[in-house]
């Protein structure tokens, strides 16, 4: 996120497919809903982001060295007896590798759904264990965070996560995410899954943490907290999202801000996002969040007195699609007929440039109906003139011979 660098998967049904979901600018696997699970409790599921459960072909033999048991849990199908009992074991034994941990939570994630509730709520009390333990490591941790937050979504969907409890692993992720001493990886993940399981406690040490004045919050827990207040906080975190992306010299940062500001997606979001799009031209978090604001967007151009008026118009470049055009491209028009004139300048010039972008034939066509609206204002004539400048403009073509005859004279003397 940069974050992108980090690529890694929760799967949560046995079987998936690859999209391309703009999270930090990292690919992401969605599952597939089985008949297994209600399609709302999917839904819920996948709001946990696909990052922090690695897949088994990143992680090295987890079987050398390791007892029968061990080995027979990860050949083992879920179905066969005994299956759920080997991992927790695996989980809970102190003498089970950080490899062989990970292989597990990795399996135990990718068979959420089809565990008992009582099951889930052991792998839950295991899960905490791990959490509470100041000797878990990095890597573990993150991926006991996500797995944690898959299974508490899931019961909470039943309504098996609340009240209490909901409070206390609340106030443990809470600890997580607070922690200075707690890997940075650890801190990113228990942010993510405050926002995605709506622990509201969590909004004021996550401002906390957006505000940090002495640059001490590493990158990740930043990049985290910007995507956990989108979430809890969506009609009030655009201002601090914002501000955050102004100034943050970590790449990691800025991404994960601009996609939550994307995810936001309100007139001040949008604002924020297209203020900060010269900060990181390698990126492609901007403009992928703007063409998710496309509505929004659209929204301000047809307000021209709007006071987000400018940003919108700039935005509409990242509108790349064609549909997106013939929706935006009117809606300039009649900025340049009704708005003030730096604003009606503004627009024209967009126009002008896309119109510069498309063939000979097409250009003119969508210069038409630009030059009609110039032509509305006397203090836009420079403008008409320019439009009917290329209006008026003919592509020269070679002859199909081989040769290209010379004119008789030219610019370059005649001869």
């Amino acid at each position: 996120m940069a974050a992108a660098a980090i690529i890694c998967y929760v799967v949560l049904r046995p079987s998936f497919t690859e999209t391309q979901t703009e999270f930090d600018g990292t690919p992401q696997r969605q599952a597939i809903s089985d008949q297994s699970a209600s399609p709302k409790t999917t839904a819920s599921i996948q709001t946990i982001d696909e990052e922090g459960v690695v897949a088994p072909s990143q992680l090295s033999d987890p079987f050398s060295g390791s007892s029968s048991d061990v080995k027979s849990f990860f050949d083992s199908d879920w179905e066969d007896t005994g299956t759920f009992s080997k991992g927790l074991l695996l989980l809970q034994n102190a003498g089970t590798t950080s490899n062989q941990k990970n292989q597990a939570l990795s399996k135990f994630a990718a068979n959420l759904h089809r565990l008992t509730v009582d099951e889930i709520q052991q792998l839950l009390d295991a899960l905490r264990d791990l959490l509470r333990d100041p000797a878990t490591d990095a890597a573990v941790l993150r991926q006991a965070v996500h797995t944690f937050a898959a299974a508490a979504l899931l019961q909470k969907e039943r309504g098996q996560w609340s009240g209490e409890r909901a409070r206390q692993d609340g106030a443990l992720l809470m600890a997580i995410a607070a922690n200075d001493a707690a890997p940075p990886e650890g801190r990113h993940a228990a942010l993510k899954a405050l926002g995605a399981l709506d622990v509201r406690d969590a909004t004021p040490m996550i401002r906390g943490l957006l505000d940090d004045k002495e640059g001490r919050v590493p990158p990740e827990a930043l990049a985290g907290a910007c995507l956990a207040l989108a979430r809890l906080e969506p009609d009030q975190a655009a201002p601090a999202i914002g501000e955050m992306i102004r100034t943050t010299q970590s790449q990691t940062v800025f991404d994960a801000g601009v996609y939550a500001l994307g995810e936001i997606n309100t007139p001040q979001a949008m604002v924020a996002v297209v203020e900060s799009m010269d900060r990181y031209l390698d990126s492609p978090a901007g403009a992928a969040s703007l063409s998710k604001m496309a509505d929004t967007i659209l929204g301000v151009l047809a307000q021209p007195q709007s006071a987000a008026l400018p940003q919108a118009i700039d935005a509409t470049e990242h509108l790349w699609r064609e549909e997106q055009r013939a929706a935006y491209a009117p809606l300039l028009g009649q900025i340049v007929v009704t708005a003030p004139v730096e604003e009606a300048q503004h627009a024209l010039d967009r126009l002008l440039d896309m119109a510069s972008r498309l063939d000979s034939e097409r250009e003119k066509e969508a210069l038409e109906p630009v030059l009609q609206a110039a032509e509305t204002r006397p203090e836009l004539d420079e403008y008409a003139d320019r439009i009917r400048d290329r209006l008026s403009a003919t592509v020269l073509k070679p002859n199909d011979g081989d040769d290209i005859p010379a004119p008789a004279s030219s610019v370059f003397g005649g001869r």
